[in-house]
């Protein structure tokens, strides 16, 4: 210890070459294993998210692209048009013409070819297809009103 240091304290770090003590060196300056520890965790942590982000930009470009125009993907007939709506609008559902309301068109679920919106040029200008389905040909999945299952 130097002459000036109190008793009982401990000594001033060492300097190094370039300067500086090892109390201000980088973390990964002072364990040479740290370095490639964090870039395994980034790549652990970051390829999931880089491939979230991926996969989020692709369904906006499907969405975009789909054959459902953006003005008509208002599948609840609610009158606005949300971020889940436009999404699926443009990448689960098509266009055709109705056979449920002459002269109108459906949009009508790709998977299961059933229609889920009604949209015509005369008011009313959106109607739910369910409304409109008669009461044997539900949607698949969907029971018909009053259904009750066996034993209630």
């Amino acid at each position: 210890m130097g002459e000036n240091a109190a008793p009982g304290s401990k000594p001033p770090p060492p300097i190094h070459k370039n300067g500086t003590s090892a109390r201000h060196q980088l973390p990964a300056e002072l364990k040479p294993g740290r370095a490639r520890s964090a870039v395994i965790t980034f790549l652990i942590l970051g390829a999931p998210v880089l491939m979230f982000c991926l996969a989020g930009l692709r369904a906006v470009q499907l969405a975009a692209e789909g054959e459902v125009p953006a003005e008509l993907r208002d599948l609840d007939c609610d009158g606005k048009v949300s971020t889940a709506e436009w999404l699926r609008g443009g990448i689960d559902f098509r266009l055709r013409p109705s056979t449920l309301a002459p002269g109108c068109q459906e949009i009508y679920a790709v998977k299961t070819d059933v229609p889920v919106v009604v949209r015509c040029e005369a008011a009313p200008r959106c109607r739910l297809a369910r409304d409109l389905l008669p009461p044997g040909k539900q949607a698949p999945g969907k029971q018909a009103p009053g259904w009750q299952a066996p034993g209630k």
